[in-house]
């Protein structure tokens, strides 16, 4: 009678969660029963093998405990969809994986299971599957999730056709394949699966863990790559959510606050700890500071421009309220973590020429592609798009004339630094096959005239937050307080600020020193 009331679909995924974590658990003790771990290879196989396990097996724990069986579906339709031939092919190829039959023969023995157990009616669990993916996804975070599902989907894809050994096809074919997941999650607003994805997101790092526990810490590739994409996409995710708590749209210039305020934070905390650096690293993570500050700043007074626009425009508010903020967050951390390496960084070539680094020197791949992605949205994607975005919707009258000029300013001093300085996505030196998306300085500058240009660039971002934080203010006095508005005063400040701008980066370029 007991069992009659268990609903097997549920039963079947209770064996199943366990089955995985038990392949988990016995690869963690290092069992050699079922794996081989006698050789560093065969250290990583079962590593890599375990980020593929402990997923599963949590999957369908979670889904047995909470009764969501459109997810069980999922998990099922992946298995024999999707799984069984990837291992089937692995097995076929010229270097098969031993491990990679053990969980086929398991496989194949779950398949009356899944006869005897489950609903065989596909209908029924298509019509499941239909149902929950027919909610629509309204809010940033499902968005967002979704997003990260996808991409990570195809990201993984496009990552297998560079490997050639079964390993690596048949491990990034079964990451990448449970990335879709995240989709699946992205349809519901449940509070146990929004509290479920996020450390499940976080999950390939434990690779990192398990390396350091045994002591045997080894880069590969994929799973470096995974590990870095988990990281910026739970972050990312954790980061929406409190987006919406805070319900960010009601207060665009209070939520670019909370974010810069974080970022000071770190940035104290960071001046604190540099004296622990060597001293080449101490300089440069006391002159990121200062650079902290000014972007901190320039985040906080975008957030008040946003709340003038998002009447009118409230998408194009939403995408510069959620995206620069964050980007901010990300492109400093990365800094960071380039300093505490202390290997330099092709986007700060001034390092070299103030004497800070010696010359740049790749620590890892992985770190070259998310420093130089970051770098590149926040100099030249979000600064220049959250600029464009406040000319089409600031009427160019009154005060507000200067916060557009102002943003105009940063945002194109930034475009000058990649344009004179470092170029678009330099050459780095762990990532030859990324070469080709390099784009040399159009207007390079000798080594000696960096340290000039950065000054140039800091009296630009000053100069540019000046102006917003003028017009804000007189914007944002009573009637009978405010200056009165004299468009031809306006408009010959704004002249002032552009020949101060372009006046000391012609005499660099052309008399080779700067004129202010």
């Amino acid at each position: 009678r007991t069992l009659s009331m268990i609903n097997p679909d549920y039963t079947f995924a209770m064996i199943s969660g366990c089955f995985y974590l038990f392949l988990y658990i016995n690869l963690f003790l290092g069992s050699k029963n079922i794996f081989s771990v006698e050789t560093t290879d065969n250290h990583l196989d079962a590593i890599k093998a375990m980020t593929l396990t402990a997923p599963l097996g949590v999957i369908y724990l979670f889904a047995a405990n909470f009764k969501y069986r459109s997810l069980i579906d999922l998990a099922n339709l992946w298995r024999y969809f999707w799984l069984f031939p990837c291992c089937f092919f692995n097995l076929a190829g010229p270097h098969p994986l031993s491990w990679s039959s053990h969980i086929l023969r398991a496989e194949i023995l779950f398949v009356p299971c899944f006869f005897l157990f489950c609903d065989s009616d596909i209908i029924k669990v298509f019509t499941r599957l239909q149902t929950h993916y027919s909610a629509t996804t309204t809010f940033t975070s499902q968005i967002i999730l979704s997003c990260i599902g996808y991409f990570g989907f195809v990201f993984f894809m496009v990552l297998l056709s560079y490997r050639e050994r079964n390993l690596e096809t048949f491990y990034i074919t079964i990451i990448s394949g449970y990335y879709i997941f995240f989709d699946w999650f992205a349809k519901s607003r449940d509070i146990n699966i929004i509290m479920f994805s996020i450390p499940f997101q976080s999950f390939p790092a434990l690779y990192l863990l398990i390396n350091w526990i045994s002591n045997n810490f080894i880069h590969d590739m994929e799973i470096d790559y995974m590990v870095a994409y988990s990281t910026i996409s739970t972050l990312l995710y954790l980061y929406s959510l409190g987006f919406e708590y805070f319900n960010a749209m009601a207060n665009c210039g209070a939520w670019a606050f909370r974010c810069a305020v974080i970022n000071l934070l770190v940035s104290v905390i960071w001046v604190i700890v540099s004296p622990l650096f060597d001293p080449h690293p101490q300089k440069i993570a006391l002159t990121q500071h200062r650079f902290d500050l000014m972007l901190s700043l320039f985040v906080i007074l975008i957030g008040c421009l946003m709340d003038k626009i998002k009447e009118r425009a409230f998408h194009s508010a939403t995408y510069v309220t959620f995206f620069i903020p964050f980007q901010l967050l990300w492109y400093l951390t990365e800094i960071k973590l380039v300093i505490f390496f202390n290997f330099g960084s092709p986007y700060h070539p001034s390092w070299v020429a103030k004497g800070f680094v010696k010359g740049y020197h790749s620590y890892h791949q992985v770190i070259d592609v998310t420093n130089g992605l970051s770098t590149v949205l926040m100099t030249a994607v979000a600064t220049f798009s959250g600029a464009i975005i406040v000319l089409q919707n600031i009427e160019l009258k009154g005060w507000d004339i200067l916060s557009i000029n102002g943003v105009m300013l940063v945002s194109f001093s930034a475009i000058y630094m990649m344009a004179a300085v470092s170029g678009f996505f330099p050459k780095m030196v762990s990532t030859g096959y990324l070469s080709y998306l390099e784009i040399k300085p159009v207007i390079p500058l000798p080594q000696h005239h960096l340290v000039d240009a950065i000054n140039i660039h800091v009296r630009d971002n000053i100069l540019g937050i000046m102006c917003i934080m003028t017009g804000l203010g007189f914007n944002n006095r009573k009637a009978s307080d405010n200056l009165k508005t004299n468009a031809s005063t306006i408009w010959t400040i704004v002249t002032i600020t552009w020949v101060l701008f372009m006046l000391p980066k012609l005499s660099l370029h052309l008399a080779g020193y700067p004129f202010i």
